[in-house]
């Protein structure tokens, strides 16, 4: 998924749809898994990063996820707030927070938010 303004892209969200391993002491099922999302530091602190993840989750939702897990480093702490603040509001499709992957957040000035 990208976020651009004309034909600036300001963001992306590469988010993963996979299964459970086939091993019989899981569960199957399948589950989004966010690989990466990243927003241009200019364009940082004005919503995209959430617009992206309530993209993904719609994406992640409509290919059959159970759960969307997300992840972050331990330090990225902009990452760590938006993913908890995502998780708290999701009602529809479970968030599993877990810390390995990278976003940060930063006052921007594009007021333009197109997800594709």
């Amino acid at each position: 998924l990208v976020a651009q303004c004309g034909a600036q892209l300001l963001g992306f969200a590469l988010v993963l749809m996979t299964h459970t391993p086939p091993y019989r002491c899981f569960v199957p099922h399948p589950y989004a898994d966010l690989l990466d999302l990243a927003v241009l530091p200019d364009a940082r602190g004005n919503g995209l990063g959430t617009l992206l993840l309530q993209a993904v989750k719609s994406w992640a939702k409509a290919y059959g996820a159970d759960y969307l897990e997300l992840g972050a480093l331990s330090n990225n702490q902009g990452a760590i707030r938006l993913y908890e603040r995502l998780s708290r509001m999701s009602k529809d499709l479970p968030c599993q927070p877990v810390t390995s992957g990278t976003l940060q957040s930063k006052k921007g000035a594009s007021k333009c938010q197109n997800i594709k």
